[in-house]
């Protein structure tokens, strides 16, 4: 069943660690296959993780892990949209929104970092807590109407079912999912709460 005809702004979030193509190219894909059902697409916003997630993610490897401060990782990506052509330039934005309202999504991790780092670890930003308030703050959301499309890889949704509060992600934007390699999806969890 295809849905009415819907004005997004596509948020592609993540590590970006580095930032690639891959990533620039995701969100442009996503753009491309919504416009052809018919939506309309006013912006692609390229949002990487916190910092303090990279920094948790670098103590739990046990110091092995390399990661590129967020101001590097937007330059980064701010290289590679301009890489695509002025088209894409026109309609990808690279948004440090954890960065700018950082103070006040911040939060604890007792299921996910915890566990990893018993000793002690920094706050960092639930995604549904980032989804949300890009929801209600961004100004790529301005038009009445418009509504966000969260895009990442169909690999990705089999862990999706694992995160904190995914029925509260899924309250404020629709997925936007796109196939990669993958060929089917293993839950590894009952995704039945999705």
């Amino acid at each position: 069943q295809q849905l009415p005809p819907r004005s997004y702004v596509l948020l592609v979030s993540g590590t970006m660690n580095p930032p690639h193509q891959g990533h620039v190219r995701l969100g442009l894909q996503a753009a491309a296959a919504l416009k052809a059902e018919g939506h309309s697409v006013t912006a692609v916003c390229f949002v990487p993780v916190h910092d303090n997630y990279m920094l948790n993610k670098v103590v739990a490897s046990g110091g092995d892990a390399l990661f590129y401060p967020m101001k590097q990782r937007c330059a980064m990506l701010e290289s590679l949209v301009l890489a695509e052509g002025a088209a894409a330039a026109a309609l990808c934005h690279v948004v440090d929104h954890e960065g700018d309202y950082g103070a006040e999504l911040l939060d604890e991790s007792p299921s996910f970092w915890a566990p990893k780092l018993p000793q002690g670890y920094l706050r960092t930003v639930p995604t549904a807590r980032l989804i949300s308030h890009f929801a209600h703050n961004s100004r790529h959301l301005r038009t009445p109407g418009s509504r966000v499309g969260l895009v990442f890889g169909v690999d990705n949704f089999a862990g999706m079912a694992s995160w904190s509060r995914p029925a509260e992600l899924l309250a404020c934007c629709d997925l936007v999912l796109l196939a990669r390699a993958a060929i089917e999806v293993q839950f590894s969890k009952d995704p039945t709460q999705l």
